[in-house]
């Protein structure tokens, strides 16, 4: 299960740019990012410029270990591009807040704005995390509340559409009898 499960991840984080295109999130308004945001932003930017001068090269034929010696990156990294396997624009990153996401939620919609209140909240019932982290939640919610219908939403990391996926699929899999459920 873990190799078809890695197998969907990648096909999928290949696919990316489709799924954006699919979403409506092609256009990435950097007015709306977060300051963490920005910092992935601008180094998808550097990584377009790498992918494009490296497939550049690979389309003229040029070999690895060619296209190393002159864009001086690693082969490695020259590889996953040639395979199609470095376009994600963001990346996904594990998040200490994803076991206190719904507590947030409710405190929020209770009327609770004050980010530093909500982390010393949260310190005291075990948060091990720092404030930034729920200072840019705290943003990213308020930037989301103040934008309008016609920006384009963000669109989910090539991990989340995975899971959803896999959840997809082995809840198909228990309900049809031709899956063995």
């Amino acid at each position: 299960m873990e190799n078809a499960s890695r197998a969907f991840l990648d096909t999928v984080r290949k696919s990316m740019r489709q799924i954006c295109g699919a979403n409506g999130a092609t256009v990435i308004n950097p007015a709306l990012l977060t300051a963490a945001d920005k910092l992935q932003y601008d180094g998808d930017l550097r990584r377009e410029e790498t992918n494009a001068a490296v497939l550049a090269l690979w389309k003229e034929g040029a070999p690895i270990k060619q296209i190393v010696m002159r864009t001086g990156h690693h082969r490695q990294t020259a590889r996953r591009i040639v395979r199609g396997e470095r376009s994600d624009v963001f990346r996904p990153r594990q998040s200490s807040l994803e076991a206190h996401l719904s507590w947030l939620d409710a405190q929020r919609d209770a009327g609770a704005r004050n980010a530093s209140a909500l982390w010393r909240t949260m310190r005291r019932n075990g948060f091990r995390g720092s404030l930034r982290v729920v200072s840019e939640w705290a943003t990213r919610r308020r930037r989301a509340e103040k934008t309008d219908a016609s920006s384009p939403a963000r669109v989910p990391s090539a991990r989340i559409v995975n899971d959803r996926g896999i959840r997809t699929l082995h809840f198909r899999a228990k309900g049809n009898p031709v899956f063995g459920g």
